[in-house]
């Protein structure tokens, strides 16, 4: 499988604080309690779904010439870096769960408005194809997004791309009045690794 590197630009929404209930609705003035809860999620993990979604085709419409078959149903590793807008505390397990969800086409919108088939990256996010996982958290106030980078389950690939990984990242205080340049993982294996990229299995 080749590796693939894609970013969604946006202040990533956490999916699970993002869960809301209805208990009752309207009916005139009053309010009428319903047998079992409605649930939804808030409109600003619905803005950032629908954005992240959107984005997510665009990408997928522009690799199916590289010959990947979506949705990937072999063991990959994936690495998530998250640029937040702006610094608070974050729950990096929960915020690495809503993306797995994103992958496996679970994003949470209604079905009427997404077609699973036409952003799903992985045919599950269970762990026979998530093999590996790392993620990174750092601020970008001016470009807040979320680089995610895939490639096949191979320990070694693994180690190797892991020890150069942060040497060449500059990292982001959030103070600086400049754009933060995403890492570009293809690089750095082309650089480090020769003939990683564009290797098949």
């Amino acid at each position: 499988m080749i590796p693939m590197q894609i970013t969604i630009y946006g202040n990533v929404a956490v999916k699970k604080n993002s869960m809301k209930e209805k208990w009752y609705y309207m009916k005139g003035n009053v309010k009428m309690p319903l047998p079992k809860p409605i649930k939804y999620y808030s409109e600003t993990y619905n803005t950032w779904a629908r954005s992240a979604m959107n984005q997510l085709v665009t990408w997928k419409s522009g690799n199916i010439l590289q010959g990947v078959q979506f949705p990937i149903n072999e063991p990959v590793m994936v690495w998530y870096i998250f640029f937040m807008k702006s610094y608070y505390k974050v729950d990096l397990s929960n915020l690495t769960a809503g993306i797995d969800d994103m992958l496996a086409g679970n994003i949470g919108l209604p079905m009427k408005t997404s077609n699973k088939l036409a952003y799903q990256v992985l045919e599950d996010d269970c762990g026979d194809i998530i093999k590996v996982s790392h993620q990174s958290y750092f601020v970008d106030h001016l470009n807040p997004r979320v680089d995610i980078f895939i490639c096949d389950y191979d320990l070694a690939k693994y180690t190797a791309a892991f020890k150069s990984l942060y040497p060449g990242m500059a990292i982001s205080t959030g103070l600086e009045k400049q754009k933060q340049v995403s890492f570009n993982f293809e690089e750095m294996f082309a650089n480090n690794f020769p003939g990683i990229i564009g290797e098949t299995k």
